[in-house]
């Protein structure tokens, strides 16, 4: 038996000159000792870390859907909701 896999879209994109400057590494490129390009990336991720809600916090929101779908009535749900 075949397995069926959706076929993914492949789009032609043309690179244009000014897409492509800056790609290649020039002679001489070389990183000072001790920079880190990625360092600032990095920051940004692991302080997004605190912000971002926890598995209890997403299961306590479901449940609170999960109520609110429960009626059909709108007038029941803003009831549930306020």
């Amino acid at each position: 038996m075949s397995v069926r896999r959706p076929f993914a879209q492949q789009l032609p994109y043309v690179h244009t000159f000014a897409d492509k400057a800056g790609w290649r590494k020039e002679i001489g490129d070389k990183l000072a000792k001790g920079e880190d390009p990625l360092a600032e990336e990095r920051k940004l991720f692991w302080e997004g870390i605190a912000w971002r809600p926890s598995a209890a916090e997403i299961r306590a929101i479901e449940k609170l859907f999960d109520w609110l779908m429960a009626t059909s009535d709108d007038a029941e749900r803003r009831a549930l909701w306020a």
